[in-house]
């Protein structure tokens, strides 16, 4: 329990200690809009999303005997219906495809975004969050 409670830490630190998340144009989406008149939101904004992942956050089992820790940054798609879709991971940990997948798991069960507003309409946007795997020995 003081383990679990330990990484959630450092997860929140991490958000707080990084830049938290980066939206930014990413060349593997070549059709990202560059300027957007609000960009997309999680529910609750960072704090939501904070809370988020927190909630959902499984340090994989392997990863954690062994001491693997690392950043993962994943991009997705948010939908102007504010759905997330084309979910990547453009960086993660090497010898962690648990990780990865961890953090894929994750996006895949986020709820629906406020979705970027360009011109007084929902537009699709990209999201770059880093997420940090931390083992406490």
């Amino acid at each position: 329990m003081k383990t679990n409670l330990l990484i959630i830490a450092m997860l929140l630190y991490s958000f707080f200690s990084l830049g938290q998340t980066e939206t930014k144009q990413v060349e593997k989406f070549p059709n990202q809009e560059t300027a957007f008149d609000q960009l997309a939101e999680f529910p609750g904004g960072q704090a939501g999303l904070n809370q988020f992942i927190a909630a959902n956050f499984i340090y994989p089992p392997l990863a954690l005997e062994n001491n693997i820790s690392g950043k993962v940054y994943v991009v997705f798609e948010i939908l102007a219906s504010g759905e997330v879709s084309n979910i990547k991971i453009a960086n993660g940990i090497d010898n962690c495809t648990a990780c990865n997948d961890e953090v894929i798991r994750i996006i895949q069960k986020m709820p629906k975004w406020k979705p970027a507003m360009k011109g007084g309409e929902p537009v699709n946007s990209y999201f770059k969050l880093p997420i940090t795997f931390s083992s406490i020995e």
